[in-house]
């Protein structure tokens, strides 16, 4: 049986830390495939962004203050979310007895608290798509 691939064409979908690896990879597919697309990062808009991706938002997903600020921008542009994609993430390549508190606050932030926050502020704007 072949799997079913609900289309996205059309779907405004964000794409958190897709300026590079996989976050970008997901942004170039998601674009090609009709999606209108978004995505962030803590730095500047990259110079190779695809052209097809719609709006660069510069966010730290770590903080809540700039998340909600992010979700206010694409509610203000686009007026809902149909996909998101928690893929920003940091990883510090210490071993435990070198790592900081910094180190641990900034992976513990980016990649739990900044699921958390994105999955908060995006749940209003995707149940506008079941209303």
């Amino acid at each position: 049986m072949k799997p079913v691939i609900a289309s996205l064409d059309g779907k405004i979908a964000l794409v958190t830390g897709g300026s590079r690896g996989i976050g970008r990879c997901i942004v170039d597919t998601f674009s090609s495939q009709g999606a209108r697309v978004i995505t962030c990062g803590r730095g500047n808009k990259p110079d190779n962004l695809s052209e097809h991706c719609e709006q660069w938002i510069t966010c730290d997903v770590a903080d809540s203050a700039s998340v909600n600020d992010m979700f206010a921008q694409i509610s203000d542009n686009f007026g809902k979310l149909s996909v998101l994609v928690n893929n920003a993430g940091v990883q510090v390549e210490k071993s435990v007895l070198e790592s900081t508190d910094a180190d641990w606050d900034l992976v513990m932030g980016v990649n739990a608290r900044g699921v958390f926050n994105c999955c908060r502020a995006a749940i209003p704007l995707m149940a506008q798509n079941n209303n």
